[in-house]
């Protein structure tokens, strides 16, 4: 296993005590992480005397159990961007994604697999509609509604159907994210691909499939209470201030490392993520964007938390993007958390300095409807 960066001797605390803690959440909306160009020798991690606390909510979560969760992985982001066509031509050009369907203004753009793994839709401003989780099935899908029901969430208006959805809810977190679960619909499509993908040859750096998103909350502990009771997410790992307050929390539903992650700030959409098969497709990226004249954001570099060798940019309405490949994946739900501080320059990337953090937190895009 590679030497953990700032891991602090806390590590094998178990998440999900009742809070005690009232000391206010940070805001780290203007940046957080080490100095670009930081170098030399780390004296080592800072040390927190007692581990974080997160905040509970009194209801019982959608989790099944050990043997699975309801939550089954990452669907899609639906954004509003400012302009459509180049949106839409650098996703098909350079990101290699194809164009599913167009339906009431909205494009539905695929990585293959699911039916769309983006849709964007023209608007004043660049902004997150939504994202979506999928769930395992109709009767994961109830259980979820069962758990936001016994939490006191209230399920919000759909908008417009979208396609290839058997049955879908929404709602809001607690910072107002607007979330989708659905399930996907396998009913009366091609033989040819279990759902319905005809053989596509991309152009561009097509990516395996979309993975996470990175959002920040005014409450960023409320928040982690509410994906990890509600929904059944589990912790995997925390970066956290010289206070031990956490900095980013990892969530995960399935064995990838995170499906989710939340940090302190407005609500608002730092990033939405893809996989792609290896690090060659990042170079890839790389040459790709500086064909047609635009530049990788930070990166790469290898994340502490994760594992994940990842790279960031912006698309042409200024959508924040991660590429990464290699993430950890954990099989073991005993496996203890693990937290960071996010004063060790090695936590960006364990090979060393790679560009300031903050430049990706100042990427970041609101909420449609904030």
């Amino acid at each position: 296993m590679r030497p953990r960066p700032g891991v602090l001797k806390d590590e094998e605390t178990e998440i999900g005590a009742p809070a005690d803690d009232n000391r206010p959440a940070p805001d780290y909306s203007a940046g957080v992480g080490p100095t670009a160009g930081a170098t030399g020798p780390q004296a080592g991690p800072s040390v927190v005397a007692t581990p974080p606390e997160h905040a509970t909510l009194a209801c019982s979560p959608a989790r099944r159990g050990d043997n699975g969760d309801v939550i089954t992985g990452f669907g899609h982001a639906a954004l509003t961007v400012t302009d459509l066509d180049a949106s839409v031509e650098f996703a098909t050009g350079v990101l290699g994604l194809r164009v599913m369907e167009r339906r009431d203004g909205t494009v539905y753009l695929t990585a293959g697999g699911p039916h769309h793994a983006i849709e964007y839709r023209r608007g004043p401003a660049t902004s997150l509609d939504h994202f979506a989780l999928h769930a395992a099935g109709p009767d994961g899908l109830a259980r979820v509604r069962a758990a936001l029901q016994r939490s006191g969430t209230a399920e919000v208006p759909g908008g417009p159907a979208e396609p290839n959805v058997e049955v879908a809810i929404r709602f809001r977190t607690p910072a107002g994210h607007p979330v989708e679960v659905s399930v996907p619909d396998l009913r009366g499509l091609p033989p040819y691909h279990w759902l319905g993908q005809p053989p596509h040859l991309p152009s561009g750096v097509r990516p395996r499939r979309a993975q996470h998103i990175n959002v920040s909350a005014p409450d960023p502990q409320a928040e982690v209470a509410f994906f990890t009771e509600v929904l059944g997410f589990h912790v995997s790992d925390e970066l956290v201030d010289p206070e031990g307050r956490p900095v980013m929390t990892f969530l995960y539903c399935n064995p990838d490392h995170h499906t989710v992650a939340i940090g302190g700030g407005p609500p608002r959409m730092l990033h939405v993520a893809f996989e792609v098969d290896s690090v060659q497709d990042l170079v890839r990226l790389g040459d790709l964007l500086d064909s047609v004249g635009r530049h990788l954001l930070w990166g790469p570099g290898r994340h502490a938390a994760g594992d994940n060798i990842a790279t960031y940019f912006l698309e042409p309405s200024l959508v924040p993007i991660e590429y990464f490949s290699d993430m950890e994946r954990i099989h073991d739900s005993r496996r203890p958390v693990r937290r960071y501080a996010i004063t060790d320059p090695r936590v960006g990337s364990i090979w060393g300095p790679t560009g300031d953090l903050s430049a990706l937190f100042a990427a970041s895009i609101p909420l449609t409807s904030a």
